[in-house]
């Protein structure tokens, strides 16, 4: 584990420990990877499939959260929260991030395989290394170089990193350890994930 022991968990994710990052696109951090969690009654087939429930709730839209919970993949469930009625960018942008960090504490919390894998992380900054998302991700792939220099990404990017590491501190701390997001050593000026 957290240096890539099951090979399909870690299929799309680099650990580089010189660097003290954990890149991924696709993988067990991602929205979309299958992974069972309930609340409230509900269960949840992938992270993504609760955030976009939960917008569509947001904008009280009982259609769209019937269509999502139907929906059985991440491509699916965002297709559909595209299309969210009565949507507003301000109101989301507001509560997307505690829902996407709600999603991957439960997500990670209920699922042991998971739970293991994030807690490994620990020390390490977690980045989405997308080229095609620079909102949720950086904006440009593990394979370029500037992926491993957090001065080099787009403005108020690597939301879905932050998100996950405020749910591995959650689970660090819920268990009494330290958090995780601080650089152990001191190292890249002893914080992580660019907040």
């Amino acid at each position: 584990m957290g240096s890539g022991g099951d090979s399909e968990l870690n299929a799309k994710v680099t650990w580089d420990y010189d660097n003290g990052m954990v890149l991924f696109w696709g993988g067990w951090p991602s929205q979309w990877y299958a992974s069972t969690f309930t609340e409230g009654g509900m269960t949840f087939n992938c992270a993504e499939q609760y955030m976009m429930y939960h917008k569509a709730k947001t904008f009280d839209d009982r259609d769209s959260m019937d269509l999502i919970m139907k929906a059985k993949t991440g491509k699916q469930q965002k297709a559909l929260g595209r299309k969210v009625a009565n949507f507003n960018q301000k109101k989301w942008d507001g509560v997307c991030d505690r829902i996407v960090e709600q999603a991957s504490f439960l997500k990670h919390s209920q699922n042991q395989n998971f739970m293991a894998e994030l807690k490994a992380t620990r020390g390490l900054i977690l980045v989405e290394a997308s080229p095609l998302d620079n909102v949720w991700g950086i904006g440009m792939g593990a394979d370029d170089p500037r992926s491993r220099d957090p001065s080099t990404w787009p403005p108020k990017s690597n939301r879905l990193g932050k998100a996950l590491m405020k749910a591995r501190d959650r689970l660090l701390l819920d268990e009494g350890e330290e958090e995780g997001t601080k650089k152990e050593q001191g190292e890249q000026g002893g914080e992580g994930g660019g907040e």
